[in-house]
């Protein structure tokens, strides 16, 4: 059937809608894989940080949720929008060989300038590269070290993560 050049303007936007969407969404997911592992070399124990569901109630601690720790898992439509990541914190206790699990949820945001990566409700770092610099390595490191500490020593920090569901706890 042959189509009107109308049409087939509207046709070229949606297959470069379809690949940009696709393309940020690989991009995104990269980037976040890169970050659990870079999180856990930071921390010194690679066992200690996990990719987890964004904002599901049920999620363990010790497992890897591959493409389930991005909050596009599942979604029936693919859109060019930020993509949210739960991470998962492992704090060995000190006074038994128990551990507790934070989960901080970062939003993931391709913008011109490179990727915004917010931690939490607070910090939003701009200019991340896609490629993940040895340098953007550091700086998000540090945010979300900064980020999980001040959830125990600002407890006003900790109640409005709590109540906007940006952190999440379990006992192991």
């Amino acid at each position: 059937m042959h189509q009107s050049k109308k049409v087939q303007e509207l046709q070229e936007a949606l297959n470069l809608f379809g690949y940009v969407s696709l393309a940020n969404l690989r991009t995104l997911q990269n980037l976040g894989n890169r970050l659990v592992a870079s999180f856990g070399q930071y921390l010194g124990d690679p066992s200690l940080v996990n990719g987890v569901p964004p904002h599901s109630d049920n999620w363990n601690h010790n497992t890897d949720y591959h493409d389930a720790k991005f909050s596009t898992y599942g979604a029936p439509l693919l859109l060019v929008e930020p993509i949210q990541m739960g991470v998962s914190v492992g704090i060995p206790h000190t006074k038994d060989n128990g551990m507790l699990w934070v989960r901080v949820v970062l939003d993931l945001d391709m913008k011109d300038e490179g990727v915004s990566v917010g931690i939490g409700e607070v910090t939003l770092l701009r200019g991340i590269s896609p490629e993940l610099t040895p340098t953007d390595v550091v700086t998000v490191c540090h945010a979300l070290f900064a980020h999980v500490k001040a959830t125990f020593t600002d407890p006003l920090s900790y109640a409005g993560a709590i109540r906007r569901g940006t952190i999440g706890f379990r006992e192991s």
